[in-house]
């Protein structure tokens, strides 16, 4: 999915950090959640890993796995939610409703 076999020997500090994202990323989905929790899912991800991403996340979503996102990436975190809570400050200030 990421295409990362060939890096699979290497230690966390020898990756490049959108390397070590991925990782992780797959490290929590090889646990088959009921629920996953990211926080700035799209943080040091290039154009390419970002799509492989959303495919990993649609396919989840399509699994009923809940998926509960932080991020400021609103684009993003739209094409995945069907709530979205906006805290700005330490309070609540909105709480729209997007569609799937």
């Amino acid at each position: 999915l990421f295409e990362l076999q060939e890096k699979l020997h290497l230690k966390p500090a020898e990756l490049h950090p959108e390397e070590n994202r991925l990782f992780i990323v797959i490290r929590e989905l090889s646990k088959s959640p009921e629920i996953l929790l990211i926080e700035r899912p799209t943080d040091f991800l290039g154009a390419k890993s970002i799509d492989a991403l959303k495919t990993a996340l649609r396919t989840l979503a399509g699994k009923n796995i809940a998926l509960v996102l932080f991020s400021a990436d609103s684009a993003f975190i739209s094409e995945f939610c069907n709530r979205q809570i906006v805290i700005e400050k330490g309070k609540i200030t909105t709480q729209p409703v997007t569609s799937q």
